[in-house]
């Protein structure tokens, strides 16, 4: 999945200057970084900030900041992307106003996540709160851009080993008792679905296979584990 919305984002970022905010230790910024006329990055954490500048060193800058509150002027961006990281934002409405700020006339926003209307979905304890895809496509268009919402990676619900599996995830989510720890929730993952691969610093092309993403026409979107919205600034302002 990290592979696909870094890829996506590539074949939109020809030529641009491109941001992404919640960039992490930003495994994916090769990826983009290669078609982009200037490429940054940006996010709260200093130690996956620290993880990323040792590993790219000149070849992208790295910020420490707050997505409403961009340290940026009017303009600044063609391109900005936003992958996993909305549910984290205390004030989205904020942020999004931010990068309508700093992105330039015709410019793009991307924004991947994932998916809360899936029937098995479990939140990240640290989160505020997840939007769905149609809440994004609605915040976006009234913020003057034209969106296309689409779903990736189908939930395989048929079998009764994925119905079990749906279950289960229900069930832990009530209970409470899904880990408040990234590697606690790795552990778990491997216990259920086998080992885990271990990404790269920098993931390479060809890294994996492109998985394809399906129109959504609005509603609840179910059979999907995550979302893609694309947002393109309408008018005809130089």
């Amino acid at each position: 999945m990290i592979y696909n919305r870094y890829r996506y984002a590539a074949d939109l970022a020809q030529g641009v200057r491109a941001l992404e905010v919640g960039c992490g230790s930003a495994q994916g910024f090769g990826l983009v970084g290669r078609r982009t006329s200037f490429l940054a990055g940006g996010d709260l954490n200093p130690q996956l900030l620290s993880i990323a500048q040792e590993h790219y060193g000149s070849r992208y800058p790295f910020l420490r900041l707050r997505a409403e509150a961009l340290p940026f002027t009017d303009g600044s961006f063609d391109l900005i992307l936003m992958f996993e990281a909305s549910y984290y934002l205390p004030r989205l409405q904020d942020a999004l106003d931010e990068f309508s700020r700093v992105l330039a006339p015709r410019g793009i926003i991307v924004v991947v996540n994932a998916n809360p209307e899936r029937p098995d979905f479990i939140p990240s304890p640290y989160s505020h709160r997840y939007h769905t895809a149609d809440e994004f496509a609605t915040l976006l268009t009234s913020r003057g851009f034209s969106v296309t919402a689409e779903g990736a990676f189908p939930i395989d619900s048929t079998g009764p080993l994925a119905h079990l599996k749906t279950k289960a995830r229900q069930i832990l989510t009530r209970l409470g008792l899904v880990p408040s720890t990234l590697g606690a929730r790795a552990l778990l993952k491997r216990l259920v679905s086998g080992p885990l691969k271990v990404l790269p610093s920098e993931i390479p092309d060809g890294y994996a296979e492109m998985v394809e993403r399906r129109a959504h026409a609005g509603g609840a979107l179910r059979d999907c584990k995550v979302f893609y919205v694309t947002a393109v600034r309408t008018g005809t302002e130089e």
